[in-house]
């Protein structure tokens, strides 16, 4: 199988320039105004990385993890059935 070929620059800018500045991080810390910020820097970096990792076939470990946290629905906080999980994955994992 041939490995695919890199993502353009300017799909890598775009897609850090999308994400939603208002997300939590993940379990890396990496808030998400961070990566929007910083698209024009990070673009090279991303595009180098998504590439190594497209024809390694290789995915972080890290990018596989998330932070589980409950969110509070309805009732008494008292009641474990009153929340929801939410998992908060990594951004850069997303774009």
């Amino acid at each position: 199988m041939e490995p695919s070929p890199p993502p353009l620059r300017s799909e890598v800018e775009a897609a850090l320039k999308s994400v939603k500045s208002n997300k939590s991080p993940g379990p890396d810390g990496l808030q998400a105004e961070f990566l929007k910020v910083n698209s024009e820097v990070g673009t090279d970096l991303y595009r180098k990385l998504a590439t190594a990792n497209c024809h390694r076939e290789y995915f972080p470990k890290t990018w596989y993890s998330a932070t589980v946290i409950p969110l509070h629905k309805k009732g008494s906080k008292a009641q474990c059935d009153n929340y929801s999980p939410i998992s908060l994955t990594s951004e850069a994992a997303k774009c």
